[in-house]
């Protein structure tokens, strides 16, 4: 929410990228501190960076540049980023965030394993664990590759990428996972100036975009198949259940809601990935769901994570619980003959369902999406009976 920002006079525009300096009042440290940061927003999207310094509302308010050492090092930082961005300004190249994390970079920046190193210390600053576990193994699997700790951006062309994936299906990688670490690694060498990805390159099956919705039949039937009371069977498929019925709440999300985020018969919270604030009439079934699992001794309605835990922690509760929840849902899906399903099932079918019955712009909203080019996919894509009537028309 925009009133947990506090901007300084270090702000300025910088050509269409701008760039701000704030206490994040969301993240709450023991000594009653709070970090300091710098945003960079570029085309409606944000990243962060660390400060690695942290002050109270009544320091930040007190800081003076002329007299103060702490804010002397935020100015550095600050003067710092804001160089590269208006070198970028200066020689007419595109911003990109993976390239200003590449010019950030502390290692040897013509190498490329020193280029994922400096890409996820710089996402686990911002606290952005999934994405940089999402690239540690990517690197993992680029070393094993390899065999070194060394690698030129030189050395990249596209045989060596063709032969990189054919080391991962050697692996045994499923399709997902080779995508998830080639575009760690399209990122990291677009950020470098190497476009070697796309036409008359080379060309992965990316599977980011399949559809994975059920019909709304399938989905009744998968909530309504017999389970054991007050088994972890259960409870994971009411967890399933709720993400479900609250507007496909993200498991990241749902886990990490509070009963303050209980207001007036609705449950309110800002998206983690998007920053954007998701409103959700809460049910009689989403209240049973609450009744039955809900942690009136916690802060979080469902009990699964605790202030105690490091932001690693709570990461790690989060996909434990989406590990768990997956694992329970191919033991449903399996028993009752319905298609395999997942968390992202969730997501997908909420979206296309709405999709029926409410305008893009509205389901756009409810899912918490910052635009519509999100949901545009699937209202533009035909459902299989549809598919059937235009063959026929043929």
């Amino acid at each position: 929410m925009e009133d947990t920002f506090k901007p300084t006079k270090l702000a300025q525009p910088l050509g269409f990228v701008s760039i701000a300096c704030f206490i994040d009042t969301r993240s709450h440290l023991n000594n009653n501190k709070y970090p300091v940061k710098i945003r960079i927003t570029y085309k409606h999207n944000r990243i962060y960076y660390s400060t690695r310094e942290s002050a109270s509302k009544e320091e930040w308010h007190d800081l003076d540049s002329n007299t103060n050492k702490k804010w002397t090092a935020i100015q550095r930082k600050y003067n710092e980023i804001a160089g590269h961005i208006e070198d970028m300004n200066e020689k007419n190249e595109e911003f990109s965030f993976d390239k200003l994390a590449l010019l950030m970079g502390r290692g040897i920046k013509n190498d490329v394993i020193s280029s994922f190193k400096a890409r996820i210390k710089e996402l686990r600053d911002d606290e952005q664990l999934n994405t940089a576990i999402s690239y540690e193994s990517a690197l993992s699997m680029i070393k094993g590759y390899t065999g070194t700790d060394k690698l030129s951006f030189d050395r990249i062309n596209v045989e060596w990428l063709k032969a990189f994936e054919k080391y991962m299906i050697k692996k045994e990688k499923s399709k997902a996972t080779q995508g998830i670490y080639l575009r760690c690694l399209r990122a990291i060498l677009n950020a470098a100036g190497k476009k070697l990805f796309g036409k008359d390159k080379f060309k992965f099956k990316d599977d980011s975009r399949r559809q994975m919705a059920i019909t709304k039949d399938e989905m009744d039937k998968l909530l309504h198949h017999p389970v054991i009371n007050k088994s972890v069977t259960h409870r994971m498929r009411d967890m399933f259940e709720f993400s479900y019925r609250c507007n496909a709440c993200n498991f990241k999300d749902l886990v990490n809601l509070k009963w303050d985020n209980i207001k007036d018969g609705e449950i309110i919270w800002e998206r983690a990935k998007t920053k954007v604030e998701i409103i959700a009439a809460i049910n009689a079934r989403m209240q049973e769901i609450i009744d039955t699992w809900g942690d009136e001794d916690s802060e979080y309605i469902f009990g699964l994570i605790n202030d105690k835990m490091s932001a690693r922690e709570k990461q790690l509760a989060v996909n434990n619980t989406v590990r768990l929840c997956n694992d329970h849902l191919k033991i449903i899906t399996k028993e009752a003959g319905l298609p395999k399903c997942s968390t992202y099932t969730v997501r997908h079918t909420f979206i296309t369902l709405m999709l029926e019955h409410e305008p893009i712009t509205t389901v756009s909203w409810l899912a918490g999406h910052k635009t519509t080019l999100m949901v545009q996919r699937y209202a533009n894509t035909p459902k299989k009976e549809k598919r059937k009537q235009i063959s026929e028309i043929l």
